[in-house]
């Protein structure tokens, strides 16, 4: 999941996917478990073996992919240390790294096309009802107006950014992604000591994709802190699944159930 999609062999795959993840969720949707899938149905019991199958097949390019490439962008950024993610790291802030890191670096740095329900004029551009437009996050939070809102010395940097969408097309699984990219830059930052950069910021590999903008590899160099410690609760992560809003009691519920499910996997 971590290439551009493209080879001679995506098109097998995917449907081997597609075939393996819908035979899943029949299963699970039989006998559910203590896991993802019968956890949906539980929330959807309503949803066919289809829709349920589509959905996980999602998850495994959003996880695997968006969510791994936020985990390395949030790291570059710390080690960089030129967008105020370090400063939050060493303040005990790893939200607001994780934050600074989404609005510097989006793991999504363009987003999928949309098409205008009418005429609509944006700065000089006229666009027409029923042009595809393609929203660039990335580019979006480079716009003076935007990158003047705060400087990197700043407590707080502004949410109000394009990393996760917005409006009715707002990514779903923000806190799912932001509370397993807590857990495991909390974990490499306590387990390894003097993690530093192997090679100059300006040579990190990125990848050459046109939505994903993350990192072929990140090359370090660090200290191991010791044998590792039992698993424990994450209570960085137990924060951020915690902060729910009223109106989304039953995605914050899910989150802590995956959370739950991580911590028995471990033990």
């Amino acid at each position: 999941m971590a290439g551009d999609g493209r080879g001679p062999e995506a098109h097998e795959a995917s449907v081997r996917l597609i075939e393996r993840v819908t035979d899943l969720c029949a299963a699970r949707a039989r006998t559910p478990g203590e896991d993802l899938p019968s956890y949906m149905l539980a929330a959807v019991p309503d949803l066919t073996t289809e829709e349920l199958a589509a959905e996980m097949a999602m998850l495994t390019g959003l996880v695997g992919d968006v969510t791994a490439t936020l985990i390395g962008n949030t790291i570059a950024e710390v080690l960089i240390g030129e967008t105020g993610a370090r400063d939050s790291l060493s303040s005990g802030m790893l939200q607001e790294a994780i934050n600074r890191a989404a609005a510097a670096n989006p793991p999504m740095a363009n987003l999928a096309f949309r098409w205008a329900k009418a005429d609509v004029r944006l700065g000089r551009f006229q666009i027409a009802a029923g042009d595809p437009v393609m929203v660039s996050p990335a580019a979006a939070h480079r716009d003076p107006a935007f990158a003047a809102g705060g400087g990197p010395d700043s407590i707080y940097s502004s949410r109000a950014h394009l990393a996760w969408s917005a409006g009715p097309h707002a990514c779903l699984g923000r806190d799912l992604a932001t509370t397993i990219t807590t857990i495991a830059v909390e974990r490499l930052f306590d387990r390894f000591s003097g993690l530093r950069l192997a090679v100059p910021a300006d040579l990190l590999p990125w990848r050459s994709s046109p939505l994903i903008r993350g990192l072929r590899s990140l090359p370090v160099t660090y200290d191991p802190v010791g044998d590792p410690p039992a698993p424990q609760p994450s209570p960085a992560a137990e924060e951020a699944a915690e902060q729910e809003d009223p109106g989304e009691g039953g995605q914050n519920s899910l989150v802590r159930r995956v959370l739950r499910m991580m911590r028995l996997s471990q033990s």
